[in-house]
């Protein structure tokens, strides 16, 4: 957690053109984020390009399915607690969804889990195992997603 509040500290995405500098821009929200111990993977995304701007490990992500059924139900709760939601090829029940801004999914007992916060243009999504704590792995989700709204992401 104290990684996230270091972060607000920071003004801006990196300007410059250098792709690696903006790259490790990315990835030091994703290293928070599994280094705050209530993240096992994550990735992070621009909704306007779909692109993936980090994830780690480099292989965690939503195949083209999933993402577009995450993106275009978001503000629809009704499908998710219907259908669930996959991450990464691993489908997750429905959990808790505020129809606005985050989704927590769970799969199996003792519950691994998923978090995913949208925000005006980013998707973070994250899960954690079984050895974490749900509402934990959420907060620190929806604690970054706070920092990127504030920041008009």
């Amino acid at each position: 957690m104290a990684a996230v509040q270091r972060l607000k500290h920071e003004d801006n995405v990196p300007t410059k053109l250098d792709k690696s500098l903006i790259d490790d821009y990315w990835l030091s929200f994703i290293d928070d984020l599994l280094s705050s111990g209530n993240v096992s993977e994550a990735v992070l995304y621009n909704l306007m390009t779909g692109d993936i701007l980090a994830a780690s490990p480099q292989s965690f992500r939503l195949f083209a399915d999933e993402y577009e059924h995450i993106v275009t139900s978001f503000n629809k709760p009704i499908v998710f607690r219907r259908s669930g939601f996959k991450v990464n090829g691993c489908g997750y029940k429905l959990h808790m969804a505020d129809g606005r801004m985050g989704l927590m999914g769970k799969i199996g007992m003792p519950a691994r889990g998923c978090s995913v916060c949208k925000t005006l243009s980013l998707l973070v999504v994250a899960t954690h195992d079984e050895t974490m704590s749900a509402s934990k792995c959420n907060d620190v989700i929806m604690n970054m997603g706070d920092f990127f709204r504030r920041k008009g992401m």
